[in-house]
């Protein structure tokens, strides 16, 4: 509570800073909040398919991470 998703994944970044992120948006300009906070950014909409996908990236590549 309090703060917005690029401020709670800074904090996550400060207790966690290895733990992978998957940030999903509505705002394609929001990943400018987000780039250097080593996330994956999507924008919505997409199908589930590709949602699997993207989980499955995050998890087991996580150097495939952008922004």
């Amino acid at each position: 509570p309090g703060m917005n998703g690029p401020e709670f994944v800074a904090q996550l970044r400060v207790a966690w800073p290895d733990l992978p992120v998957l940030v999903l948006s509505g705002l394609a300009e929001a990943e400018d909040e987000y780039r250097h906070l080593d996330v994956m950014f999507r924008v919505k909409p997409f199908p589930p398919d590709e949602l699997l996908s993207l989980v499955q990236s995050v998890l087991h590549d996580p150097l495939s991470r952008t922004a």
